[in-house]
């Protein structure tokens, strides 16, 4: 794989980050720190996206792209609950747990983003 055929996906999640986190807002460190918490939420949904992607252009292996689909869908729904308990830990100066939760989230999105971006270029 090429460097731009990850850089793309990469590039459009940090550029989600910047609009949602700067277009109409003072920005706080608080704001900040929230927004980071909640960046593997926007990058298992780009992974979700591109795992739906490779079902619909894959005719002969629909089953297994199915189940990786569905993977994906309940990927998410982790993602999102550490993501919310990170970000209320967080809130309620319990910093560690926050930590921890945020440090999970992170491990577990950013290898399947780019599991979701091999996918499509590669295949299974």
């Amino acid at each position: 794989m090429t460097f731009f055929q990850y850089a793309l996906p990469f590039g459009l999640l940090i550029l989600v980050f910047i609009f949602t986190l700067l277009i109409d807002r003072k920005v706080t460190l608080t704001d900040f720190i929230i927004a980071l918490l909640n960046f593997p939420t926007n990058a298992t949904f780009l992974g979700l996206s591109l795992v739906m992607a490779f079902v619909i252009s894959s005719n002969k292996i629909v089953d297994i792209g199915l189940f990786i689909f569905i993977a994906y869908i309940i990927l998410c729904m982790i993602i999102v609950f550490l993501d919310r308990r990170a970000t209320n830990y967080f809130e309620r100066d319990r910093i560690v747990l926050a930590s921890v939760l945020g440090f999970l989230s992170y491990l577990v999105s950013i290898p399947s983003l780019f599991y979701s971006a091999r996918l499509i270029v590669v295949g299974i």
